[in-house]
């Protein structure tokens, strides 16, 4: 987000310089370079463009809400001003702008509303759009609650129609859908519980529904490891733009989609399918490096959609990106959550179709996200009890598995509990990622003398310990995650 925040530093410093100095003396000429300079900087290593929109008294960068200083934020109204001012509330300025034309700009707000588009060289663009077409406008003012339902709600009709035009060859609506994926990941920070209660919700067989489902799901997994807006966009747009490589391959009329698709794919067709998408993802906008990083996301999601059938992306010699992990292990958590109720169930399908240990890590990732308590996991209690968990067979009780309680503390319970799901008792407080030799003994002890069954858990990818709880999460992250 610094980035946003240098961007609105320097348009602010360019329209005031304007307002105030001579621009055609040397310290204004030299000013102007440097933005010249810093903008080249800044579309270098992130966008190719930069969109600024002032709507009302909310400021909108790259369609994300700004966020900064108080000063920062005066700052940025203070433009926002100008450019109504001028008959404008939103401007565009592309990667290799040059100091003509920012010194064009900046005589430009000298001169009053003229038409409501306006260009300045080809790099420089300068519109007024309606506040109410901003996604996001004037929500801050509005409950949290409703802004997601709002937000879920356009975003499941976007998507219909988003794949509708594409398997047209239509791509009008790539922007649109951008900025309703952008708008999922900035409304996440302060709506987790409903976005838990999206991702758990059954979808319905509808395919554009599942892909919105499961950009909510891929969000709310994303955050858990990381506060990156980038690295949450691209999980969170490889499953909106969920299979738009797949008519192209097949050529089939417009109203068959998803598994109506799949139906007809033979083995070679599956195989060209990442590199479909991949086609499909550059024609939805620029070639600039965001772009293409959410292309390469999608383009390995898919792959991995369908790694049982095609094999490993990239035949095994570089790993796929995390993003890519865990948007497939959400897009296939939300198609099993429409035909199973039972939690155990659904992770234990989701576990027997992993093949590798990242996938493993995306699948447990995926539990922790939502407070899944695996079969034979050790769990805190609120009141210091310690038990291992039995069975969670309802998405209702997720948050209080059926348990037998096997220590107070530091005691040994020489007559376990068993207490059932949805229980009063003590609702459990977290996971004990490693347990003590004391509650290993205890749990040996009571599997002995209740002849339980060897228990399904998440623990292993070579040879599961029926005794081990979830384990320790670890995915090892490149070192250009954040980029």
């Amino acid at each position: 987000m610094s980035n946003h925040a240098d961007f609105v530093a320097l348009i602010f410093r360019l329209l005031k310089l304007g307002r105030m100095h001579d621009l055609d003396n040397l310290a204004a000429q030299n000013s102007v370079q440097r933005a010249v300079e810093t903008i080249g900087h800044l579309t270098a290593t992130d966008n190719e463009f930069y969109v600024f929109i002032s709507a009302g008294d909310t400021i909108y960068v790259n369609g994300e809400p700004l966020k900064g200083t108080r000063q920062l934020y005066d700052n940025a109204l203070e433009v926002g001003m100008l450019l109504e001012q001028n008959g404008f509330n939103e401007l565009l300025i592309r990667r290799g702008v040059d100091a003509a034309s920012l010194t064009a700009l900046a005589r430009r707000m000298l001169s009053g509303a003229g038409e409501q588009t306006e260009s300045i060289g080809e790099r420089i663009r300068l519109r007024w759009v309606d506040p109410a077409s901003v996604i996001g406008a004037g929500e801050q003012k509005r409950a949290i609650d409703d802004q997601v339902i709002e937000t879920y709600a356009s975003a499941v009709v976007l998507s219909r129609r988003f794949h509708e035009r594409v398997r047209q060859q239509d791509f009008s609506l790539a922007r649109q859908m951008k900025r309703v994926a952008q708008h999922i990941v900035s409304l996440s920070e302060d709506a987790i519980e409903y976005y838990l209660a999206v991702t758990l919700q059954p979808a319905t067989p509808e395919r554009s529904r599942q892909f919105v489902h499961a950009a909510f799901a891929s969000v709310l997994v994303a955050r858990t490891i990381t506060r990156d807006m980038h690295a949450m966009l691209r999980a969170c747009y490889a499953c909106m733009a969920g299979e738009i490589g797949n008519s192209r391959i097949l050529g089939v009329p417009d109203d068959e989609f998803g598994d109506a698709l799949q139906m007809h794919m033979n083995q070679t067709m599956m195989e060209r399918v990442p590199a479909s998408t991949a086609t499909m993802l550059l024609q939805l906008g620029y070639a600039s490096e965001p772009a293409l990083r959410r292309t390469v996301t999608g383009f390995e999601t898919e792959w991995l959609s369908l790694s049982n059938q095609i094999g490993w992306p990239h035949e095994g010699k570089m790993a796929p990106r995390p993003e890519a992990l865990i948007a497939a292990v959400c897009r296939r958590f939300v198609e099993l959550r429409d035909v199973h109720d039972n939690p155990d169930a659904l992770f234990a399908e989701l576990v027997a179709e992993a093949k590798t240990p990242v996938q493993i890590a995306a699948i447990k990732l995926l539990g922790s996200a939502i407070g899944y308590y695996p079969k034979g996991a050790a769990v805190a209690l609120t009141d210091g009890h310690q038990a291992v968990v039995l069975e969670t067979n309802d998405f209702t009780y997720l948050a209080n598995p059926k348990v037998a309680v096997l220590l107070n503390g530091q005691e040994f319970l020489e007559t376990p509990i068993t207490v059932p799901a949805g229980h009063e008792f003590a609702p459990v407080s977290h996971l004990i990622h490693e347990p003590s030799e004391l509650f290993m003994k205890a749990k040996q002890y009571w599997r002995k003398s209740t002849a339980a069954e060897p228990i399904n858990v998440l623990a292993s990818t070579t040879t599961p310990d029926p005794t081990d709880g979830m384990g320790t999460l670890e995915i090892k992250l490149p070192d250009n995650f954040a980029e």
